[in-house]
């Protein structure tokens, strides 16, 4: 099924009914340890195909260990700037596999994925919509900008410009595009979320015998300096002796060296015994963990979309998060907590979060898996992006979707 150098157009898309709209979604890693784009984009797929026949295709090492596809099919080309630049095979290849869609929908921006596809759809006069999945938020934007400003000075600024309709996650997405100089078409339409009927404590309590009898404060994602960990380890040093019972656990792939960074900290603070490193936690082991918390945080700097948040929410879980996760209905509905980067507020509300009574968590809990439900189920999301791409292709504007003009 997957090819190292080249892709034939006709192995991607041959199947598709005459009477349905085809849409080919591009981004790079497809190996869920990437986590974000990755772990959400097949959803996604499977989500849109309910209305519209969906493609994945991903620009990506072919080491990448990818989960099979149910519900749509995917396939893969070789990732590398220097080997996009001089194959012109590949580039071939892209193209015409993107001349056989009816709309191309690219995820993530700064990659050879984004850049050559956005050019195809321009060559073959395939309407595209792109979707920056947080990569334009300010503190973003901030690293590695000696990169990231001549790219899209020569490339990124006209990708994105030269949409047909930009996908922004959240409200606050819309801001990063305008910032960008794009004044077009923005629809927001969330990444969405799907919640086992039932999950229990007891994968976790086999795995992790030590959390036993314990509350449990949850971390669960990327462990990368800009999801804040190290803040929540400072908070979790200044009140965890008032809270003997009470563990922190750390669960999320290695990032950058940050886990070597945590662990540091947690010993030199005296709090090794009330911390727990889990590493990535997937499927049933995942779930088990969220079941036996307590509260969830997310103590980040910049975040495009968490869906480990949704998923928290949608477990039950109180939250507490950043205002820089952009999730304002986790303070508006009394779900969690939205607070600054900042760890004499983290401290504030874990200890609030502990103390709470059992009457006031069981209407965080109700509330919050009321608003997953309502906005963040995956069927409710796939089908606002499939109005948005009959909208594009000619229908009428989505009466379910905010678009910005």
């Amino acid at each position: 099924m997957f090819e190292s150098t080249s892709l034939n157009p006709d192995a991607l898309l041959s199947n598709q009914p005459a009477t349905r709209g085809v849409c080919l979604n591009i981004t790079s890693h497809l190996d869920p340890r990437f986590g974000g784009i990755a772990t959400s984009l097949p959803d996604f797929c499977r989500a849109t195909a309910v209305d519209w026949d969906s493609y994945l295709l991903g620009v990506c090492s072919p080491e990448e260990t990818v989960p099979p596809a149910v519900g749509f099919e995917m396939n893969r080309l070789p990732a590398g700037h220097l080997r996009w630049a001089f194959s012109r095979g590949l580039r071939r290849s892209l193209q015409d596999t993107i001349a056989k869609a009816d709309i191309v929908h690219i995820h993530g921006i700064w990659q050879e994925h984004c850049m050559h596809a956005c050019s195809a759809a321009r060559r073959t006069f395939r309407p595209y919509v792109l979707s920056a999945h947080g990569m334009l938020d300010s503190w973003a934007i901030r690293q590695k900008l000696w990169r990231k400003a001549p790219y899209m000075a020569l490339w990124e600024r006209r990708n994105l410009s030269s949409a047909a309709c930009l996908r922004a996650l959240t409200n606050n997405e819309v801001l990063d595009y305008r910032r960008e100089g794009f004044t077009g078409n923005v629809a927001v339409v969330p990444n969405g979320v799907s919640i086992p009927a039932y999950a229990s404590p007891e994968l976790l309590l086999e795995a992790y015998p030590e959390l036993k009898s314990k509350r449990i404060i949850l971390f669960l994602g990327r462990l990368h300096p800009k999801k804040g960990v190290d803040l929540l380890c400072s908070a979790w040093s200044r009140i965890a002796a008032s809270f003997p019972d009470a563990v922190l656990l750390i669960a999320g792939p290695d990032s950058d060296g940050t886990t070597a960074h945590l662990k540091a900290m947690v010993e030199s603070a005296g709090i090794a015994k009330q911390v727990v490193f889990a590493g990535m936690l997937a499927g049933p082991l995942k779930w088990s963990a969220m079941a036996a918390s307590e509260v969830f945080v997310l103590p980040s700097h910049s975040e495009g979309f968490s869906v480990s948040t949704i998923e928290a929410l949608g477990m039950g879980i109180p939250v507490i998060i950043t205002r820089q996760c952009w999730f304002p209905q986790v303070a508006e509905t009394s779900c969690g907590w939205v607070i600054e980067p900042d760890v004499d507020q983290i401290a504030d509300v874990v200890t609030e979060s502990l103390n709470m009574s059992n009457a006031e968590r069981a209407g965080r809990r109700d509330n919050a898996r009321k608003l997953v439900e309502a906005q963040y189920s995956w069927p409710v999301v796939g089908h606002k992006m499939a109005q948005v791409y009959e909208w594009i292709v000619g229908g009428s504007k989505p009466d379910s979707v905010e678009v910005f003009p």
